[in-house]
């Protein structure tokens, strides 16, 4: 192999490796912003397991 594919090859590979990581940081952002949407979905949730006969049926008389 001569110098100048090997460069090349190397050149491609750090381009795919960037590429890559790049993937990887948006996954990881967007399975940040997953995992707080869950926590504050849950803490909603968790007042009502405090209390569950709070709001769970509505009485009305007609």
């Amino acid at each position: 192999m001569n110098i100048a594919a090997l460069s090349m090859s190397i050149a491609k590979s750090q381009v795919q490796d960037k590429w890559g990581v790049a993937m990887l940081k948006n996954s990881l952002d967007l399975q940040q912003e997953n995992g707080n949407a869950l926590s504050e979905m849950l803490e909603g949730v968790s007042e009502n397991m405090v209390n569950p006969n709070i709001g769970s049926n509505i009485d009305i008389r007609i």
